[in-house]
């Protein structure tokens, strides 16, 4: 008992109120759906990345670079959240790539592109999202993002 008036004592000098202690839900009490739509950054503006194969169709948005060994880069336009890929939370910059058509062209260009988008590694086995391009729309650079 005298421990824990120690621990009240110590407690009421420092400048910050005690935490507050909130009793957890019963399992069997119903919970609200969370919301979608509050705060800054939505579930539903996340891309979603598959480990291996087919990932999630996705879009992004930003300008395309021309990386190193004939990879290429797009710079997202913002941040974008990232939910599957271990390791990162946040991406400012994915990698591209395309069978179905050439990217050199849309290099230098703001676009948003669709397709799946699956994990990678960097050179130095960092995370790292591949965009498996399917089409492309051009964005004017005067159109306002999302």
């Amino acid at each position: 008992m005298r421990r824990a008036g120690v621990l009240l004592l110590l407690a009421s000098c420092t400048p910050d109120p005690p935490p507050k202690t909130v009793a957890a839900p019963s399992a069997t009490a119903p919970r609200a759906a969370p919301e979608q739509d509050a705060g800054p950054t939505r579930i539903a503006d996340c891309l979603t990345v598959a480990q291996d194969g087919a990932g999630p169709t996705g879009t992004v948005e930003g300008t395309v670079a021309a990386g190193k060994d004939g990879l290429f880069m797009m710079r997202l336009k913002k941040p974008r959240c990232v939910v599957g890929l271990p390791g990162a939370t946040f991406i400012s910059e994915v990698a591209l790539a395309s069978t179905g058509f050439d990217l050199r062209p849309l290099v230098g260009a703001r676009i948003r592109a669709h397709g799946e988008a699956i994990a990678g590694q960097t050179d130095l086995g960092g995370p790292a999202v591949v965009v498996l391009v399917k089409d492309v729309d051009r964005v004017p650079l005067d159109e306002p993002g999302p």
